[in-house]
């Protein structure tokens, strides 16, 4: 008891600290240095705060560590690796804390399991903790592929339907950017700008831009389209052999989805049939036992 009232006091002590610095006035001189550095970085970064400089080493080891495939991941979802690093980090920590407060606290009410069982889950916690933030980042990667999937379909028909209208190559290319909407369109218009600033290819940056953001139907797109040559006519038929094969790849997606849903939905109804067989069969067995 004497250990937990010294946490509670230091917890306590702590609070009251940073109440007391929140409420004293800052100097002006570092109030207008901290706006500065927070409109120099976008505001984003905050690379002025102490707690961040202090963990820069730290931030700088786990990001270096994220893997090529974790950087393309955050590219796709438009995040900064030293923010991944940072949830890394603080997701563990805050875990770890709220296994330890329950611990204190189910010692405290009288529970004499709740110290052993706090210490551990505690390592539990932070590898969970760690592990965490990465499959997030993969679910959420995975799903924005799969919408630029379907959305590099949608213009590689659209970019068809205006070459059959007796567009340009370059002209419907942009005609059909500029029609939709989403971040896979802004994509394809920043590749556009920067194919056109720069005097390289389309294809060229279309391959780039699905090696950074890993998807691999960009590369495939921009290598296809170089094989078929500089001839109108090769190169609309690659792009509409092109948006036959995403779009059969979207609907089979969309299929094994929609069959992993039937499959769990199936899961619970099972339990539930089992459940029953159990309600009816407890008290056949509870007189077969009683009589015996």
């Amino acid at each position: 008891m004497m250990l937990v009232s010294a946490v509670l006091r230091a917890l306590g002590g702590c609070g009251v600290l940073v109440v007391c610095r929140s409420m004293r006035p800052a100097p002006l001189a570092a109030a207008l240095t901290r706006l500065a550095q927070a409109r120099g970085a976008g505001g984003a970064s905050g690379t002025g705060r102490p707690a961040r400089r202090a963990l820069a080493p730290v931030l700088d080891a786990v990001a270096g560590r994220l893997g090529e495939q974790r950087l393309r991941d955050l590219a796709v979802v438009e995040q900064d690796a030293f923010a991944h690093a940072t949830r890394k980090i603080v997701a563990p920590l805050i875990g770890m804390g709220i296994v330890v407060a329950v611990g204190v606290l189910s010692t405290a009410a009288g529970l004499g399991t709740g110290g052993p069982a706090a210490a551990l889950l505690v390592p539990v916690a932070g590898a969970l903790g760690y592990v965490m933030p990465d499959r997030r980042l993969a679910s959420e990667a995975r799903r924005r592929r799969t919408d630029v999937v379907a959305a590099l379909s949608a213009y590689l028909d659209l970019v068809n339907v205006l070459l059959a209208g007796g567009a340009g190559l370059e002209t419907a290319l942009h005609a059909a950017a500029d029609a939709g909407d989403g971040w896979t369109f802004e994509q394809l218009r920043a590749v556009l700008l920067r194919a056109r600033t720069t005097r390289t290819s389309v294809w060229t940056c279309l391959a780039e831009l699905g090696r950074r953001i890993g998807v691999g139907e960009l590369v495939e797109l921009g290598a296809a389209v170089q094989l078929a040559g500089q001839q109108g006519a090769r190169i609309a038929q690659s792009l509409s052999t092109r948006a036959q094969t995403l779009r059969a790849h979207v609907l089979e997606g969309i299929e094994i989805d929609a069959q992993s849903a039937s499959e769990r939905m199936g899961l619970p109804t099972v339990l539930l049939f089992v459940g029953f067989l159990f309600l009816l069969g407890y008290p056949a067995v509870q007189i077969i036992l009683a009589s015996s």
